[in-house]
């Protein structure tokens, strides 16, 4: 998402990603149809919205004013979000373990917001952080609603049926923009190139798999794997050079413990 920002908005990087997944998934999508009608549109849809569409620009916009290191570790407010819309709506069932998890993940994203550091080394728009908040809160939903609703469908056709929906508005924007114009710009081709890889790899892929793990485990479990996505998102931030603080690694180690706490429950 960094790198696709240097040349297109964040509205345009968003549903840039959303249009190239989306295209990506309609050989799945036909395949799917022919053997068995949609039924129940809206619940794709909403599936849609929660699961990608809607986080996508959420994420985007934030990333316009955070670093990546910050936009992955805000993301660990996800299982708290989960547990939260879980006990409200379908009447889940946690432990102790779980709940101490989400709390110390939970732990880790406000220690970030009090001590972390942005690329500069300066505290940055902090504020931009509400719209991670925003996208988990969103991912909450998701998880539990596709747990719900969806339990025994095929993960590759709930990821295309979902998806190829709410692509459709994403591509008049994109063909009435002029979004093809910066394509063709070396610079546009570059920041193309990071959106496709994150639409193919990040998208389209992940949906498919992690889908198939909210199904086969529960919405928590499914959820904590936010809980790794920091470590990669240090990783890479310490590669693009960005300024890793004491913020940084005090948040860490609480999400580190959240995700113990969380499996032992």
């Amino acid at each position: 998402m960094k790198r696709g920002l240097i040349a297109f908005s964040a509205l345009q990087m968003a549903c840039l990603r959303i249009c190239i997944a989306g295209v990506c998934f309609i050989p799945f999508f036909i395949y799917h149809i022919r053997k068995e009608k949609i039924t129940s549109v809206w619940k794709y849809i909403l599936v849609g919205l929660t699961g990608t569409a809607i986080p996508a620009f959420m994420f985007a916009i934030a990333q316009t004013q955070i670093s990546s290191s910050t936009a992955g570790i805000m993301n660990t407010l996800t299982p708290i979000f989960t547990i939260l819309v879980g006990i409200v709506f379908y009447k889940m069932m946690v432990n102790k373990y779980q709940i101490l998890g989400v709390i110390f993940g939970f732990g880790g994203a406000i220690a970030l917001i009090l001590l972390g550091k942005d690329d500069d080394g300066t505290s940055g728009n902090m504020w931009y952080a509400g719209f991670i908040v925003i996208a988990s809160v969103l991912y909450g939903i998701n998880l539990n609603f596709v747990k719900t609703h969806f339990q025994k469908e095929n993960s590759v056709r709930l990821s295309s049926f979902s998806f190829v929906l709410v692509t459709i508005p994403c591509l008049f924007y994109v063909f009435s923009s002029d979004i093809p114009k910066i394509i063709i710009t070396p610079e546009g081709m570059t920041a193309f190139y990071y959106v496709a890889l994150l639409s193919i790899i990040s998208t389209m892929i992940a949906l498919i798999i992690f889908y198939k793990l909210v199904q086969d485990t529960n919405p928590v479990f499914a959820s904590s794997v936010s809980y790794l996505v920091p470590i990669v998102a240090l990783l890479w931030g310490i590669v693009d050079n960005e300024f890793i603080g004491m913020g940084h690694y005090v948040s860490l180690a609480l999400i580190m413990l959240g995700i113990y706490m969380i499996r032992k429950g």
